[in-house]
């Protein structure tokens, strides 16, 4: 494994946590858990279907680049060095 994609992990399982409470974060973790466990299905899958390792992975960089937009659109933003928030 890469140390910049392990590295991500631990600011990645703070998400859930951080944005939901109680329940609903353990309802979070187990969202991104059963994903998880769809894609090690899936990409051997892809690879039967059409011969090629590639899909697999472009359908990965996807998924991983709509993660990220997501993330992105659903994290509170703050306020940097006392400059007040916009609300939209």
């Amino acid at each position: 494994m890469l140390a910049s994609y392990g590295s991500a992990y631990p600011a990645f399982w703070q998400i859930p946590m951080t944005l939901l409470a109680g329940t609903g974060a353990a309802v979070g973790i187990a969202l991104i858990n059963s994903i998880g466990n769809l894609s090690g299905w899936l990409g051997p899958r892809l690879r039967d279907v059409t011969g090629k390792t590639s899909a697999g992975l472009y359908v990965l960089a996807g998924i991983e680049v709509l993660a990220a937009l997501l993330i992105l659109s659903f994290v509170p933003r703050r306020s940097v060095a006392g400059e007040p928030t916009r609300s939209d």
